[in-house]
């Protein structure tokens, strides 16, 4: 850890820096075990809170659905404009 904290304070130094803020957060526990002079060393992750929520991907979806259904109509009522005043011969 001293040798992390000292590599971060000589960087910030190259850089140039006025003050060198370090965070650190532990999100790991350790546990030591002996059984039968065999030292073990077991980390459990703690947890770090929140929650799982699954997604409902129609809401998600459903503006981008919606706006390519107004283009495609916009789309063909032009067409179709265009294509009726071409066989009408209306000039407008």
């Amino acid at each position: 850890m001293k040798d992390n904290l000292i590599k971060a304070v000589d960087y910030g130094q190259k850089l140039g820096t006025d003050y060198i803020e370090v965070r650190a957060q532990r999100l790991i526990k350790t546990f030591l075990t002996t059984e039968d002079g065999i030292v073990e060393v077991t980390e459990i992750a703690i947890p770090v809170g929140g929650i799982s929520v699954p997604v409902n991907k129609l809401s998600l979806l459903a503006p981008y659905i919606g706006l390519t259904i107004l283009l495609a109509v916009a789309a063909i009522t032009v067409g179709y404009i265009k294509k009726r005043k071409r066989r009408t011969g209306i000039i407008s």
